[in-house]
């Protein structure tokens, strides 16, 4: 699958099909998610280019085993850190009259 980057894609062109399916692509455009797309009338239409750069915004690095293991390591020594501090204690919030027990 080759997506041509001077091409308009039709939103019911098959091709786009093969990428996911019209339901999701009419739900990501209202969650403002998605690729960027071009709107005339009541048609919707894909540039190539577009689609290229959302797959490759989208694209996932699977992480090797060591390197995660050394990114746990230091996501430990960096919460240790933050626990070690001198911070002042947490003001105890005062209960509101709607939270408080025999209240009507």
């Amino acid at each position: 699958m080759k997506i041509d980057p001077e091409k308009l894609y039709a939103d019911t062109d098959p091709f786009l099909d093969e990428l996911m399916a019209r339901q999701t692509r009419a739900r990501y455009r209202s969650e403002g998610k998605g690729s960027a797309y071009v709107k005339l009338g009541r048609r919707i239409y894909y540039r190539g280019d577009d689609l290229i750069a959302w797959l490759a915004a989208s694209r996932i690095q699977p992480v090797d085993v060591v390197d995660q293991v050394d990114d746990e390591a230091a996501e430990k020594s960096a919460s240790d850190m933050r626990r070690s501090r001198d911070l002042p204690p947490r003001k105890k919030r005062r209960a509101s009259a709607r939270n408080s027990p025999g209240v009507p």
